[in-house]
């Protein structure tokens, strides 16, 4: 793979970083601001649920918007990094991509032994999607040749030549 293509293939994956941040800050905003109101009309609607109680189930949506808002920020740092060529941003990528990894595969041996067909579907895509980022990041030796320091000799170099 060429420089120019393995910057391509960077800047590629630090949008999609973005774009899944902006994704789970909408749904972090959703869980935290209409997940009580949703709460307590579940609990109102559905009997059964009562004995939870409309602020139990509201503390859970709440829970789980703040856990989307922090792997959000986390998503958005690692498309920064990305972007900018940080070996930081790549090691924060390379972190969440491995433990992506590791929850899908999981998650896909739970969904094949319960025989739920979708699920094992997007559980193999997700193991698939986390292994070529895992793939491009530590094992492309030019990907990873993109976010080593430049040696301080060749920038005066290349300031000379100009």
């Amino acid at each position: 793979m060429e420089r120019d293509t393995a910057l391509t293939v960077v800047r590629v994956l630090a949008v999609l970083e973005w774009v899944g941040a902006a994704f789970g800050f909408v749904m972090a905003a959703l869980f935290l601001i209409g997940g009580p109101l949703l709460a307590s009309t579940i609990v109102t609607e559905e009997p059964s649920l009562a004995t939870l109680g409309g602020g139990m189930l509201g503390a859970v949506f709440i829970a789980l918007g703040v856990l989307l808002l922090a792997l959000s920020v986390v998503g958005l740092l690692t498309g920064i990094g990305l972007w900018r060529l940080r070996n930081w941003g790549r090691i924060l990528a390379l972190i969440v991509s491995w433990l992506s990894a590791v929850w899908s595969a999981f998650a896909l041996v739970g969904s094949a032994v319960g025989a739920d067909a979708p699920d094992v579907f997007w559980n193999l895509v997700g193991v698939a999607l986390a292994g070529v980022w895992i793939w491009l990041l530590q094992f492309q030796a030019d990907v990873v040749a993109l976010f080593q320091p430049v040696p301080v000799v060749v920038k005066r170099a290349a300031k000379k030549k100009r």
